[in-house]
């Protein structure tokens, strides 16, 4: 939310949140005032495809592209739903930051079988800009930098409700 906002995201402005699975971040900006749609083909709730035919302000996807058979398709998909002036955001790991001999990296950003395609950031930003698009930003922090690390309100939640069998307020 911190970079949309620096990207002048504001209450009444249209987002589609491509690849939104349960549509926690979808919910999350409607609270903050945003028009959000959401869009997941694996969603029952989010599964409806005519949301793509939608002209955004914003449109996020986060931890998709490295996911889909043909990123180039993808992105290309994610700009025919962007209004004139309008604004994407792609989240996904960086080929350049990942050492294939840590095991740590093999479980994250490599995340093996499921992860299919893991560009550079020479690669994305080209990727980004044909077309005649403009990379205003490259941010190579990871989403999840929190002062805990993956330590959110609903992370948090879950693991209660797991091991507890209790729930906190999401």
């Amino acid at each position: 939310m911190r970079i949309l906002k620096r990207a002048r995201l504001k209450r009444g402005t249209t987002l589609l949140d491509y690849g939104c699975g349960s549509g926690d971040f979808v919910r999350y900006a409607q609270e903050h005032g945003v028009q959000a749609e959401g869009y997941d083909p694996y969603s029952e709730e989010f599964g409806d495809a005519s949301v793509l035919d939608g002209s955004y302000k914003f449109v996020t996807a986060q931890d998709v592209l490295e996911h889909v058979d043909d990123p180039h398709a993808l992105v290309a998909e994610l700009k025919s739903c962007v209004a004139p002036n309008g604004c994407i955001e792609i989240g996904t790991p960086n080929a350049d930051a990942i050492d294939p001999y840590n095991p740590l990296d093999q479980v994250g950003p490599l995340h093996q079988p499921f992860h299919r395609h893991i560009p550079s950031a020479a690669e994305l930003q080209k990727m980004t800009s044909e077309g005649g698009w403009q990379v205003i930003e490259f941010n190579r922090d990871l989403f999840a930098d929190t002062r805990i690390p993956f330590i959110t309100r609903r992370f948090c939640g879950d693991l209660f409700k797991a091991v507890e069998d209790t729930s906190m307020p999401a």
